[in-house]
Parts: C-alpha cells; structure tokens; sequence
C-alpha cells in the first residue's frame, strides 16, 4: 500500500554513526570538491534544503545531482530525513552532517559549538512545526537565485538567511530573508540593484500579525540618518490571502511609508519571481516586475549594515562587521571537471 511504501522508503537510507569529534576530516580533504563546500556553508546558512532545490540552485542533472548527495551523506557531511506525505513521496531534505559541521568549524578556525550546530540538529528540523515554512521560503528564494540561468543579466548577489537578519537587526525586526539582486544590462547600461526583506507567508498567521510586522520596518528606517526604508516583499499562499494581507496592509502601509509589494504563490506558478508578478501597495492597480519596484519605490535602499558585513575582510578573515562570517553566495562557484567520486550502492535522493 502507499502508506507502508512511504515509510520503507524513509527508513531505506542508513544515518552515518559519527560525531565531528570522530569525523576524520582530513581524510575528507581529497573527496570534497568547492561545490560540496559551498553546499555545506549553504545548508548551514539557511538549515534545510530540498534535492529539488539544490539541484535549482546548482543547474545540474538530477542523476548526478543525486548520486552525489548521496555520497555526501553516508560520509557523514551531509545528513537527510524524507518527510511522511500521506500520496506520494516527498524528496530528501537536507541539511549540514556531523561531518560537515567539523569541515565548516576547521575552515572558520572556531569551535563547532560556535556553529549553532547540535547533533540532534536534523531530528530537530525534521520534526519543527516550521518545517513547511522554511522549506517554503527556501523554494521561493532559490527560484529568485536560479533565474539567473534563464537570465544572465539578472544576478542575486547576497541571500542573508533568518539567522543573519535575526543577528543584524532583531531589535526592530524578524524577517524571513533579506537579498540584493543586481540587473546588469547586455547593452552595457547601469547596472541597478534592488534590495527587499521577504515575508514568506503560509496562511497560518493572523493577518493582524503580519500587519503588525510594518512598524517594526518603520522603526528601522527611522533609525539611519538620513531615514531609509527598504522594501518589504509579502509573498502569500493564495490569491485569497494576498488579498485579505493586502486589505490590512495597504492602510499601515501608506501610513508608516514602509514601501511593500505583494504576490502569491499561484502567480509565478508557471514564471520566474522577478516577473511581472509583484503589486505594490499604495500607487498602481498594475502587476509590475522585481526590478520595476525600485521605480515604483524610488527612496528605497538597502538595509542599514555595518561596513564589511556583506564581504570577507582581507586583513583579518574573521572579522565581518557584526557577523562572525559573511552569508554564503546564492550561487555555487564554477565546476571545474566533471564530478568523478563514485556514489556507492543504494537509493539516491
């Protein structure tokens, strides 16, 4: 039956039986290629990722990708759970291993309890209440980084994660990401960057709290000299939802000047996020693209950060302003060479 499928198919995968005391790091140095390292730093960044999203975000095939994943988790860099789904078979989720975590400690020169990484840390992801959220903010982020192998010109250049945003500005607000994504013209045109907060909304939130959230987005602006606001991406379930969001948004909007635009799911089902998907809240009745939100909303800037916060400082590697280390590149770096690690026996993601 479907149901004793699922679950056999869950438990298959075996779960490597090690710590990062007992992790033979060095003896992994010859296995792990710059993009299994970028990988890692990602799913530390960002806690979970989908076998669809990786493989998104990487623009290889799904068998390779796979195969690889594969190999990653049973030597223990990458760790894995598939969640139950009543019809069907949901991917493999996953997230930084015992493994990995003693790599990204080693290459930070820290101690892996400075990491925010446990050894329960993927029983804790799997069986989070938040789990559909983040994995649902993740499939949108990675589609707004993945657009840029359908358009060159279109570039995401920092995807800073809830965790960056909760150690930049909790004191105002809770963001679910915050991104810069850079237009560079084929016909040698100024380049323009736009950069948003996003609030992935799933529908399980009050209105009224979402709402709520917009002071906190004043508050912050407010807090720079000259006030800058930074614009605020909603990105809803539902058309319906969009809606109901946009009824109590549109006032407290117009009111705190917080620059917001909204979209749903259903509306870039079948396009990319930075189509004409978005609609601003207080001018136009018209659907208009991400880039076009930055005319929309002329006084919009970036988020207020210390300098040296996005990028890696020369002089001194461990010192990025008020991060212990910059966020991860959206985009993986060049694949020198084909992949040639031989993936053992088994289920692949």
């Amino acid at each position: 039956m479907p149901t004793h499928y699922s679950v056999r198919t869950a438990l298959r995968r075996p779960r490597p039986q090690m710590t990062p005391r007992n992790a033979d790091v060095a003896a992994l140095t010859y296995r792990l290629t710059a993009l299994d390292r970028w990988l890692v730093r990602l799913l530390h960044d960002h806690d979970v990722l989908t076998t669809n999203q990786i493989i998104t975000l990487t623009a290889r095939g799904h068998r390779a990708t796979s195969r690889r994943l594969s190999t990653l988790h049973l030597l223990g860099v990458l760790d894995a759970f598939r969640p139950f789904l009543t019809t069907g078979s949901a991917p493999y989720h996953y997230t930084v291993g015992p493994a990995g975590a003693a790599i990204l400690a080693a290459a930070r020169a820290v101690d892996v309890r400075t990491l925010r990484w446990r050894p329960d840390a993927t029983s804790r992801i799997a069986h989070s209440p938040w789990l559909a959220h983040d994995v649902g903010r993740n499939e949108f982020m990675v589609r707004l980084a993945a657009d840029h192998y359908h358009r060159p010109e279109n570039r995401m250049t920092l995807w800073a994660g809830e965790h960056v945003c909760k150690a930049l500005w909790a004191d105002h607000i809770h963001p679910d990401a915050y991104a810069h994504i850079t237009h560079t013209p084929t016909d040698g045109g100024r380049r323009r960057t736009v950069a948003f907060f996003v609030e992935h909304d799933t529908g399980s939130m009050r209105p009224e709290r979402v709402d709520a959230k917009l002071a906190g987005y004043a508050a912050l602006a407010a807090s720079t000299h000259p006030p800058t606001s930074t614009l605020v991406l909603v990105h809803a379930s539902t058309p319906g939802r969009e809606k109901a969001l946009r009824t109590l948004l549109g006032p407290t909007a117009t009111a705190l000047g917080v620059p917001v635009a909204t979209t749903n799911s259903t509306a870039h089902d079948t396009d990319s996020p930075l189509a004409d998907i978005w609609l601003p809240i207080g001018t136009c009745a018209e659907r208009t693209t991400l880039l076009g939100l930055r005319r929309t909303f002329p006084q919009a800037g970036p988020a207020p950060v210390a300098p040296g916060t996005w990028t890696p400082d020369a002089a001194d590697p461990q010192t990025h302003g008020a991060l212990p280390w910059p966020p991860t590149p959206p985009l993986p770096p060049p694949v020198v060479g084909p992949i040639t690690d031989p993936a053992p026996h088994g289920e692949v993601g």
